[in-house]
């Protein structure tokens, strides 16, 4: 996968639906044993990035492993998703939206064409689900 696109040049999706986002930083914490996760809600989604809501506070440059899930007629599960965080922004309710590209050249599993098209399986059932949404 090409890696040299910016995630601002792709078709960005609404996103509708059946969605889940867990969002774990990706330091393992103290001696390994813990890490912060939580859950968050999703913006807008292409198959390079995406972005979230959470009250959980990251900063621009912060590595983070997603565990995404989309149901509608079928179920795409992905975790693991190593995502770098590009921009942040304070909402109010003490709530924080991120921009966060996928980062393809983190380790193997994000270098594999099951990954690339689990990312492109996501993309299509939200191009899916916004062409039945009524207009």
């Amino acid at each position: 996968m090409n890696t040299t696109h910016n995630r601002r040049r792709e078709k960005r999706l609404s996103c509708h639906g059946n969605l889940s986002v867990v969002v774990k930083n990706s330091n393992k914490g103290f001696l390994g044993l813990f890490q912060k996760t939580g859950t968050a809600t999703w913006m807008d989604f292409t198959h390079l990035g995406m972005a979230f809501q959470t009250d959980q506070r990251f900063d621009p440059g912060e590595q983070l492993l997603l565990d995404l899930l989309i149901t509608d007629t079928s179920q795409v599960s992905l975790c693991n998703v190593v995502a770098v965080v590009q921009h942040a922004t304070i909402l109010p309710n003490n709530l924080y939206a991120y921009g966060v590209e996928f980062d393809f050249q983190a380790n193997t599993e994000m270098q594999s064409t099951d990954m690339e098209q689990g990312l492109q399986n996501i993309a299509a059932m939200l191009e899916d689900i916004i062409a039945r949404a009524p207009q």
